[in-house]
């Protein structure tokens, strides 16, 4: 824990070193991340999220606040592959795939959110691994190499921010 604060510590100056705080956020259990909020209250006298709202903007900014400050952690106990399979159908229709996720605000925000945001590591995992098998499928059926998996879609992808690209990089590690 003590870790986690200095390294968060280190960083409060006018900019966020951005990989850093998606390192903490992606890896911290939501009771260590109130911990870094309580005692960055008490250090700086400002709240995590205030200081925040400041130095990060525009929707990098969002998912990582959402991130910092969620208020529980996810299930950890199973895998809906119901679940999983529902987003893969819905992030692999052409109209909703991971080009458009650069491009579609709003898309993107509801996105992340029941991709990244509200599902455990395991969770996640599986929606990795069942993307590549789906993506590997397709490609076997089809003559297009446009079919990728998740990893390499998200670092093809010209339309997404290269921050918010980094974030969604790290999950998939």
């Amino acid at each position: 824990m003590q870790f986690l604060w200095d390294k968060l510590k280190s960083n409060r100056s006018r900019s966020v070193n951005r990989p850093i705080a998606v390192e903490i956020a992606i890896t911290s259990t939501s009771s260590q991340l109130k911990v870094i909020r309580d005692t960055y209250y008490t250090e700086y006298r400002i709240s995590l999220e205030r200081d925040l709202n400041v130095k990060v903007e525009g929707l990098f900014g969002q998912m990582l606040k959402d991130l910092l400050l969620r208020p529980r952690d996810p299930d950890n106990t199973a895998v809906d592959l119901d679940y999983v399979d529902h987003m893969i159908g819905t992030i692999t229709k052409p109209e909703n795939g991971v080009e458009e996720l650069g491009r579609n605000y709003e898309m993107f925000n509801e996105m992340f959110e029941k991709i990244f945001l509200n599902q455990s590591l395991i969770q996640l995992r599986s929606f990795f691994d069942r993307y590549d098998t789906h993506a590997m499928r397709a490609s076997a059926d089809s003559d297009s190499p446009k079919v990728r998996d998740f990893e390499t879609a998200i670092r093809k992808s010209v339309n997404m921010h290269s921050d918010i690209r980094h974030m969604i990089l790290l999950f998939g590690k």
